[in-house]
């Protein structure tokens, strides 16, 4: 995996130990882990399956994300294309 982190050479073995997948199909996390990437109970993460391997990322929040698009000229390219869905929309009608 690229870009992993290999908290087994970070913090010591106890991090690659294995988890038993109980009842509810739950695993924990090991605490080393939780938090190396600041993950708190509650906190959100996306599953995914990637090959036979299963991949748990810290969901992004909208905090997060606050200013991502900041200076872009998003809104003006979103306008102007609804600006063209409308004038099309219009042309439509008038045949």
């Amino acid at each position: 995996m690229e870009d992993a982190l290999d908290l087994r050479k970070a913090h010591g073995y106890t991090t690659g130990m294995t988890q038993r997948v109980g009842p509810k199909g739950q695993v924990v996390i090991p605490k080393a882990i939780r938090d190396e990437l600041g993950l708190l109970p509650g906190d959100e993460v996306v599953v995914t399956l990637d090959g036979r391997a299963i991949r748990i990322v810290a969901a992004e929040t909208l905090v997060n994300l606050r200013g991502l698009y900041k200076g872009s000229n998003l809104i003006e390219i979103l306008e102007e294309e609804h600006r063209r869905e409308l004038e099309k929309e219009e042309r439509r009608w008038r045949r």
